[in-house]
């Protein structure tokens, strides 16, 4: 075969390819390549990106050059970038290169009257359901931006033109705008959507069930928020954490809430005291904090390894040992509901008998009938006394999980990447082991199942320590 000359192949390589713009621009100025270029009567896919990176390089960005463009054009106009790109579109309808290089021009911030020109000009050369697509990020950022009234009115109007308005990507669209519109719009036009996607839903993705789960306990949250901040400052620190991580990107979301979480977990004391043993009050609230964490969680990157199972045993074992006493609270409280019960029973059988033998050996109707009341009497005070010595046997282990083993307990949790719920089953773990030193446990268990602060705390540590 002929051998050819390496350099005379790459000579016929530059004849046959025509350069680049990149490769003009070193030997030419960007102003006569834009100029040649719109002048051109048929323009090429690669020819409508060249103008559109030209025209934010040239001084005069007037892109003209054809009678039914001019009237749409003013002298450093900043939507001419995306012109150039949808009248490339208009046509290459559909073309991959020319919507990747739109979507990316879309996702970069824009003053908010710029941003409202630019999705009315788009609905007015895309008219399918690939608007919603494009421009999704962009109405994301106009809410945060502008008025919701106008934001909606603008949104109606710019989906007037589209013609497939049950599509997929509109589905997606209005999932992806409910939450950060949370705080924003009236309550109709949330009910509107909401209802508009439930009507869907089988054609939502997999994803989508969970974000319309989250939504409705955020709605069932905010009925809830007003006296839910009125508790403290913890509960309105959480109360904004939760509003900005709604209302933020995802980035700025995430980094919002962590802050958020590093404000709690140096605040072990405040969280103590802003949320008592009282969960019933907090359990909404909570539900949508812990949503969130999951969210933000399943985003981190994990840097700690977990503990196995026996060094995590061992260390809640020597939490409890150095927790419980040689004189457990449920020992000593039970030992005496016991003997108030023993006594009461004694008393009701000993007034049973004399009834008996009133009424069988002496025939006194009376005196049974006065025996029967002391039976009852004797069963009333017993319960009366057995139901107060449990209140003050509740009362003595609540004064002491909160003066003495919360604060421990919090330190504890410092200590390793714990899960809450995991802790409070290896607590109730230990009544298999017969220690009576470790009786109390349950009922620690049981009290820390309603303790918001201490499961917020780990939470906090958990996600910072990642």
């Amino acid at each position: 075969p002929p051998v050819h000359d390496s350099s005379e192949m790459v000579e016929r390589a530059s004849v046959a390819r025509p350069p680049s713009i990149w490769e003009r621009l070193q030997t030419e100025t960007a102003d006569n390549i834009y100029s040649e270029l719109r002048r051109q009567s048929k323009k090429s896919r690669r020819d409508y990106s060249a103008l559109a990176i030209l025209s934010d390089l040239v001084l005069a960005q007037d892109p003209g050059g054809a009678p039914r463009h001019e009237s749409d054009t003013t002298e450093s106009d900043p939507l001419n970038f995306a012109r150039w790109l949808l009248w490339g579109l208009d046509e290459y309808p559909e073309d991959a290169g020319l919507l990747r290089l739109l979507q990316a021009h879309l996702s970069e911030p824009v003053p908010a009257e710029t941003g409202l020109a630019l999705v009315e000009l788009i609905s007015r050369h895309i008219r399918t359901d690939a608007y919603y697509r494009l421009t999704e990020r962009l109405w994301q950022r106009l809410l945060r931006q502008i008025e919701f009234g106008r934001f909606r009115e603008t949104l109606e109007r710019c989906e007037l033109p589209i013609l497939d308005a049950q599509s997929d990507n509109r589905i997606v669209f209005y999932l992806g705008l409910l939450r950060p519109a949370f705080w924003r719009a009236d309550e109709n036009w949330l009910e509107e959507k909401r209802d508009q996607i439930e009507f869907e839903y089988r054609r939502l993705p997999s994803w989508a069930e969970v974000e319309l789960e989250f939504l409705d306990q955020l709605r069932e949250y905010r009925s809830q928020q007003q006296s839910f901040v009125m508790r403290g400052s913890i509960q309105q620190l959480m109360d904004r954490a939760i509003m900005a991580y709604c209302s933020a990107d995802e980035s700025e979301a995430d980094l919002a809430f962590l802050e958020c979480q590093h404000a709690l977990a140096s605040s072990g004391e405040e969280l103590m005291h802003c949320f008592p043993l009282d969960k019933t009050n907090h359990q909404q609230p909570l539900l949508v904090w812990n949503m969130i964490v999951a969210e933000v969680s399943s985003r981190a990157v994990t840097r700690v390894e977990p503990l196995s199972q026996k060094g995590f045993q061992r260390r809640v074992l020597a939490l409890g040992n150095e927790l419980f006493d040689g004189s457990p609270l449920r020992r000593l409280g039970g030992a005496f509901a016991a003997l108030v019960a023993l006594k009461a029973i004694l008393f009701a059988f000993y007034y049973l008998f004399q009834a008996g033998t009133a009424l069988f050996a002496r025939g006194s109707v009376y005196e049974a009938l006065r025996q029967c009341g002391a039976v009852l009497g004797s069963l009333v005070i017993g319960g009366t006394l057995l139901y107060l010595v449990l209140e003050i046997h509740d009362w003595m282990l609540k004064n002491k999980y909160l003066r003495r083993w919360r604060p421990q307990i919090l330190i504890f949790l410092e200590t390793g990447p714990y899960v809450y719920s995991e802790i409070v089953e290896e607590l109730n773990r230990f009544a298999e082991l017969k220690d009576e030193s470790l009786s109390d446990a349950n009922d620690v268990a049981r009290l820390m199942k309603n303790d918001v602060a201490l499961e917020i705390y780990l939470t906090a540590h958990r996600l910072l320590v990642g």
